[in-house]
């Protein structure tokens, strides 16, 4: 009888263990990274970082509203703009929908939420980046330790003529840019 108690007593506790959270945050963000890491250190000039969630990725969105954009940014350049794409391709993203100047709403060393007024519906591919001037060389985007997935880490450097590419192609590092999508639930 003792042995029967401790069995149950395992089952309940294996059961309790396995349920984890109930309310996972993630199942209402678009994104591939991880918990901030780092930021790399780029160099002066005009440069956009993105994430690229195709059509696939999107598809269990359609119907929702993409509410805010949180972005983790280690230091503030002059300026900084927040863009968001609805087309696109593996060559970059196309006409930005919305661009809007978010420098005097977002701190440095911090995990910042752009909220979107109105939200904006979601439907099929999309690109979330920042854009920003500087310089001096600096540490603007924040990102994960990787290994990066192969749109989570896009980069346009006015001075690279090979237009968007991702950053491991780019410096070699293999990181998630920390730009994610929050959906309406």
């Amino acid at each position: 009888m003792k042995q029967m108690k401790y069995i149950l007593y395992s089952i309940i506790l294996i059961g309790l263990l396995a349920c984890g959270k109930d309310d996972d945050v993630t199942a209402n963000e678009l994104r591939y990274d991880g918990e901030n890491f780092t930021s790399p250190l780029i160099d002066a000039g005009d440069h956009e970082a993105a994430v690229r969630f195709r059509s696939v990725e999107t598809s269990s969105f359609i119907g929702k509203q993409l509410t805010a954009v949180d972005v983790f940014l280690y230091d503030v350049p002059t300026s900084i703009f927040l863009n968001i794409y609805t087309s696109g391709s593996a060559a970059g993203p196309g006409v930005p929908v919305i661009r809007e100047e978010i420098t005097s709403g977002v701190r440095a060393n911090s995990l910042n939420r752009i909220t979107l007024n109105p939200p904006m519906d979601i439907s099929n591919e999309m690109w979330l980046s920042v854009n920003w001037s500087q310089s001096s060389s600096q540490q603007v985007i924040g990102c994960d330790e990787g290994p990066a997935n192969p749109n989570g880490d896009w980069i346009f450097v006015s001075t690279n003529t090979n237009g968007w590419t991702s950053l491991r192609e780019t410096n070699g590092e293999s990181v998630n840019w920390n730009i994610r999508g929050i959906v309406s639930e």
